[in-house]
């Protein structure tokens, strides 16, 4: 499954990616941290921080995020050249006490 959403993040479907990544369960597959990271991942690397920012905030309550998933975020905005959104990330991460 983690493939699947990875492809349609690459050919720019974000919305798509993150529909499928919604019923992944429908593929016997299960939402985890893991599955969640590497679709941030992969929608951070076509230049989406904002959705990736997006599937955080939606799923944060349900799954824990953890170091990589705010550092998938900071690598993020610091590349889009966005500082003061990479702050607030790490910020939010001290909050949350989750170390690098």
């Amino acid at each position: 499954m983690t493939k699947i959403t990875r492809r349609l993040a690459r050919a720019r479907n974000c919305e798509d990616a993150i529909e499928a990544f919604r019923k992944i369960e429908l593929f016997g597959s299960s939402k985890g941290i893991t599955s969640m990271n590497r679709l941030m991942d992969a929608l951070v690397k076509q230049g989406s921080v904002e959705h990736a920012e997006r599937v955080y905030f939606e799923f944060k309550n349900h799954i824990p995020p953890n170091s990589q998933t705010f550092s998938v975020l900071v690598h993020g905005w610091c590349k889009t050249r966005q500082i003061d959104k990479a702050q607030e990330t790490i910020e939010r991460d001290d909050k949350l006490r989750i170390c690098p």
